[in-house]
């Protein structure tokens, strides 16, 4: 038996799906490719603002207090409850809930892109250097790389001392130079890239995902986030490309 297939045409990606967000309490611009933009998605989306939920009260290595916690559980419970297929966060430093997210509701949950972290690893070896770029490396911490925390080729290029991408979502600003924060993200981070000679990299910060692509034609490597991860989950489910092939005797 042979496989004759014609030519493969595009359609919208899990058009049907329905995806829920849990969203930080914020103001800052979300540029078309980060998750908190419902351009991003080509499905339904619904958004659930936790206002406990700061960049201050989350952005932390000290772990998200109780009460804050419980907000998003709820936001969590309130999101299936509108029969969505997914629930995503905003903000990768929630990694620290995917257990007791996930445990709560009963879809699938990503709570941040370092789920993705064991997934590398097996993917590119033991020995290979993985970059993480984040908000705040001073700040990422083992409660949110988890079972990767004791991993010895982990690449932490934060953006704290950035002069438009951190007061931008730190100060919570509601406008900004795009140019400049673009240019700005990839020549930061690409220049730490360079240096650790890495492997792939990985975008823990939802922020930074509009420049996705920019990195990756700077760096010539894998440049992955958590909007990936959605994406292989939804087009697992719905279904993405149809190449229109069909078994042949």
């Amino acid at each position: 038996m042979t496989l004759a297939s014609s030519p493969a045409r595009h359609v919208d990606r899990y058009a049907d799906a329905h995806v829920g967000i849990i969203m930080l309490n914020t103001r800052f611009p979300r540029f078309a490719g980060d998750i908190g933009n419902p351009e991003s998605f080509r499905c339904r989306t619904s958004y659930r603002v936790v206002k406990a939920a700061t960049t201050q009260a989350v952005v932390t290595d000290l772990g998200i207090a109780p009460v804050v916690a419980s907000s998003i559980l709820a936001a969590a419970e309130q999101l299936q409850a509108s029969k969505v297929d997914l629930i995503l966060t905003s903000c990768g430093f929630l990694g620290e809930l995917q257990d007791q997210i996930r445990t709560r509701v009963d879809v699938p949950v990503i709570s941040s892109s370092l789920v993705l972290l064991p997934l590398l690893r097996t993917l590119y070896g033991s020995d290979a250097s993985v970059g993480i770029a984040t908000i705040d490396s001073q700040r990422l911490s083992s409660q949110h790389l988890q079972q990767s925390a004791n991993d010895d080729h982990l690449e932490l290029f934060g953006m704290q001392h950035s002069r438009y991408f951190y007061p931008m979502i730190s100060q919570d600003q509601e406008t900004v130079d795009f140019d400049s924060l673009q240019q700005e993200v990839v020549s930061s981070v690409s220049t730490c890239a360079r240096e650790k000679k890495v492997a792939a990299l990985l975008l823990e910060c939802t922020n930074l995902a509009p420049f996705k692509a920019d990195l990756r034609q700077s760096l010539g490597i894998a440049v992955y986030d958590l909007m990936d991860a959605a994406h292989w989950m939804l087009e697992s489910r719905y279904g993405g490309l149809k190449t229109g092939g069909q078994y042949t005797n």
